[in-house]
C-alpha cells in the first residue's frame, strides 16, 4: 500500500516536471558519411571446410571435390514477359536450371 508521504512526494515531483518546460535547441542539418565496406564473396563449401579444419574435424572427400569446383563468376538475368521475374541459367552437375534469384523484397 502506498503511504500518503510517498504519494505527496510523487505528486510534487510530477508537478515540478510538468511546470518546467525544456527548451530544445534545433539543429540545421546533419550528414552521415558513407564509406565503402569490404566486399567478400563467400562460398559455402570453402567456409565449411575452413570450419572443419579449424576444429580439427575430418574433411570428407565429397567436400574437397565441392571446394575444387567452386568458381567465382556472374550469370545473366533474363527478364520474362512483363518483367515478372528474371531467370538465370545455372549449371548444376550436368543439368541447366533456370533459377529466379528473388530476395522477397517489395522494392525490387
Amino acid at each position: 500500500m502506498i503511504s500518503i508521504r510517498s504519494l505527496a512526494a510523487f505528486l510534487a515531483l510530477v508537478s515540478l516536471t510538468v511546470a518546467s518546460p525544456v527548451q530544445l535547441k534545433k539543429r540545421g542539418h546533419f550528414s552521415i558519411k558513407q564509406i565503402e565496406g569490404r566486399r567478400r564473396i563467400r562460398q559455402g563449401p570453402v567456409a565449411m571446410r575452413r570450419g572443419l579444419q579449424k576444429w580439427g574435424a575430418p574433411v570428407a572427400k565429397e567436400l574437397e571435390v565441392a571446394v575444387a569446383s567452386v568458381k567465382n563468376g556472374s550469370v545473366a538475368a533474363v527478364p520474362e514477359e512483363f518483367d515478372i521475374e528474371y531467370l538465370s541459367p545455372v549449371t548444376v552437375g550436368d543439368r541447366v536450371l533456370q533459377l529466379d534469384f528473388d530476395t522477397g523484397s517489395a522494392d525490387l
